[in-house]
């Protein structure tokens, strides 16, 4: 009967060794739920009906599961979890998007930084020229702002080069209406400014400025044209004093020379002009008179 007692003993001892062995090996776990892309709200429940407790221990984006939904948990699901214990939660942010930010008329390096600064990458730029933004600013871009993209996509900016140069052509001694023409054609803007001239016939181009040359579309061309040989009419100082007639002559921009005529008598009034009154004579000719 002692022996029967003592194998029953032994037997309970090592049935009570071997829960205990299963409790601490195995037993006190449990395999996590699969709460993956069920809402936070949701995996809090199944989590709670499987005596666990859920933590959120984070978020992050995800382009497939929506926001506020589960996106990982630790453990992992299927992975053993403490009866009782906590499961650590990631929650969906969503789809991670960037806007592209309003680039127009910043410079090139405000406008890379901008983009940036938004988590979105910037593609090779594009340069062209432009008659109306300073070179270097921003004249387009794409997407246009507000587009909303994924981190690190590329949006591309064109930058302005400047005016586009034109070449200037030299019309000096060319006449002064194809000029103006050619000149107002090529887009730039043009002043004339006429002056008298002896050798250059009326019509033609004296000078201009610039000349030959690279200049942009609404700079300013200078335009000196001829109005040819500056011609006077010869006013009529017969019988004039000679004090007169060379008063007169003088204020009509001439210079006077003055003979006498010969007998001379002194009386010294005008008999006599050249070239005869009513001609055009170049401004500043000198003209004779003869007295008596």
């Amino acid at each position: 009967k002692g022996g029967l007692i003592a194998f029953v003993l032994v037997l309970l001892l090592a049935l009570g060794a071997g829960l205990a062995g299963w409790y601490y090996g195995i037993g006190r776990y449990r395999s996590t739920p699969d709460v993956i892309a069920v809402s936070q709200s949701d995996a809090t429940a199944t989590m709670s009906a499987s005596g666990l407790t859920l933590m959120v221990s984070g978020s992050a984006y995800s382009e497939s599961i929506p926001e506020g939904y589960v996106v990982s948990t630790d453990p992992y699901a299927g992975d053993d979890v403490l009866r009782g214990g906590t499961v650590e939660a990631v929650v969906s942010k969503g789809r991670e998007r960037h806007d592209v930010p309003d680039l127009a008329g910043m410079s090139e390096s405000e406008a890379i930084a901008a983009i940036t600064d938004n988590a979105l990458e910037v593609a090779t730029p594009e340069r062209r020229w432009s008659e109306t933004s300073a070179k270097g600013r921003v004249i387009g871009f794409s997407p246009p702002a507000g587009t909303e993209l994924k981190r690190g996509a590329d949006v591309t900016i064109q930058i302005s080069k400047g005016p586009r140069p034109v070449r200037i052509t030299d019309y000096t001694g060319e006449q002064a209406e194809s000029a103006d023409s050619e000149l107002t054609d090529a887009g730039f803007k043009v002043v004339r400014v006429e002056r008298y001239d002896d050798d250059v016939a009326e019509g033609s181009v004296l000078r201009q400025r610039p000349g030959n040359g690279i200049g942009h579309r609404d700079d300013q061309i200078r335009l000196v044209v001829s109005l040819g040989p500056h011609l006077v009419e010869v006013p009529n100082v017969d019988s004039f004093g000679v004090d007169d007639a060379r008063d007169t002559l003088e204020k009509a921009g001439f210079k006077v020379e003055v003979d006498e005529f010969q007998p001379y008598f002194g009386l010294e009034y005008v008999v006599g002009q050249s070239p005869d009154a009513g001609s055009m004579v170049p401004y500043g000719s000198t003209l004779r008179i003869v007295v008596v």
